[in-house]
């Protein structure tokens, strides 16, 4: 067979593979949808493989591959989901109505899917998937889950512990997250949270780093810490922190000083003064801002460019042109400008009535600065691609130690107030 001829046959073959290909619409939008739809439900995902058959039909109403598939996979998809209702209805698992409400709401969607698409087998469909009114059932189970919580939130109110009071305040809250206004929710909640709530003070946290260029470093940090706290609602719900004011109040009125506040014994009879249950006092045990640290890293740089071109006769005598190359030479300074502050801080969170560490640790925190720039000699035409894009760049003054001290005190305090919501909340 002539080598002509066996192209001829290739190409006959991967025209008939595309023409097979584009008949069912593995090359069209829709076809590969319906593929992916496929692909989902042979890995069990069936709501994934009703989602893709939808778009599907969405590209192209009356497809029949499409409509063949969801006539065969929506009835499967619903009863997969009717199985796990039965499962968890006929379970003893607390609070089991939480996880029957997303499944109900899983087939409603898959029926609003399904409306979408105007089908004229919609009801029949629908029949035999034998499909429910899913919007009353969500609404039943609604109300089964916050009568659930309510009950909960009563049997805790019942124990009168502070940390049961916080466990009912969340079970009519959660109540309310499923009804709102679910019988007497919110008046519970209330109360509860009331009745939950810690007093606590933070104290103005010590400097003992040696480090006294930057002012009272240890008030700065404590002050921060809780201006962060105050404004976050998760520590807010059940916290009520004594301010700086009150304490200075009592210190005149007590004819105390606050120089020893430090000291576990003074702060526990301050926080029986104030009526706080919880003390946060700290210090700043080491404090250092590094630089500015210049490097310069020098580089000759060469290239070689086109410079023109030049006429020639090749072997043939035919006339023909040459590129002309130039070597251009550059010599490249990459400046870099590293400076860096760091922060030690210890702290310890007292309970005033057992006189107990609740919880102790010690953060520490970086703020890094870093600015680059290149400045060089010769020919610009030699320059990296890189050094080209940093010689726009102008040098620019480090940040001063000031402004570095108050950004590393503000990743201490993220990092001190993620700390102590783990002991909090």
């Amino acid at each position: 067979m002539s080598l002509s001829k066996v192209n001829n046959s290739k190409i006959i073959a991967i025209f008939f593979v595309i023409l097979i290909f584009s008949s069912c619409g593995f090359f069209t939008r829709y076809g590969r949808f319906q593929v992916r739809a496929e692909r989902a439900f042979s890995k069990g995902d069936l709501d994934r493989a009703v989602e893709l058959c939808v778009d599907a039909l969405h590209q192209k109403p009356g497809y029949k591959e499409s409509l063949s598939f969801l006539d065969e996979i929506f009835p499967k998809a619903v009863k997969f989901h009717h199985q796990n209702i039965q499962k968890l209805q006929s379970s003893n698992k607390d609070f089991k109505w939480d996880y029957v409400l997303p499944e109900y709401e899983q087939l409603l969607y898959l029926v609003e899917l399904l409306d979408g698409l105007n089908l004229p087998n919609y009801e029949v469909l629908l029949f035999r998937s034998e499909a429910e009114d899913y919007g009353t059932l969500i609404q039943l189970t609604k109300e089964k889950a916050a009568e659930t919580h309510y009950i909960a939130g009563n049997e805790f109110m019942k124990s009168g512990d502070i940390s049961d009071y916080k466990n009912c305040a969340d079970e009519f809250k959660k109540a309310l997250k499923y009804i709102p206004d679910y019988l007497d929710s919110q008046i519970k909640y209330e109360d509860c949270r009331h009745n939950a709530i810690t007093r606590m003070t933070i104290l103005a946290f010590e400097n003992t780093s040696g480090n006294t260029n930057h002012g009272d470093i240890g008030k700065s940090v404590s002050n921060e810490l809780l201006s962060s706290l105050m404004n976050d609602d998760d520590i807010m719900e059940f916290i009520d922190f004594v301010t700086r004011d009150k304490i200075d109040i009592i210190l005149e009125e007590q004819q105390l000083s606050d120089s020893g506040l430090i000291q576990d014994d003074t702060s526990i009879e301050l926080g029986n003064l104030l009526g706080i249950h919880q003390i946060i006092s700290g210090e700043v045990t080491y404090l250092d801002t590094g630089g500015p640290g210049h490097t310069q890293n020098k580089k000759m740089m060469e290239k070689k460019i086109v410079t023109g071109t030049r006429r020639y006769q090749d072997s043939e005598g035919n006339d023909q042109k040459r590129e002309v190359y130039l070597n251009v030479f550059a010599n490249a300074i990459f400046h870099k400008i590293h400076t860096e502050a760091t922060i030690k801080v210890s702290y310890k969170i007292l309970d005033v009535n057992t006189s107990r560490i609740i919880h102790s640790n010690t953060v520490t925190a970086t703020y890094v600065h870093e600015y680059e720039w290149v400045t060089y000699s010769g020919d610009k035409r030699a320059l990296s691609v890189l050094a080209q894009l940093m010689i726009s760049r102008e040098e620019r003054p480090p940040p001063s130690n000031t402004k570095m001290v108050l950004d590393v005190i503000e990743e201490v305090t993220s990092k001190l107030v993620s700390d102590i919501k783990k002991t909090l909340i």
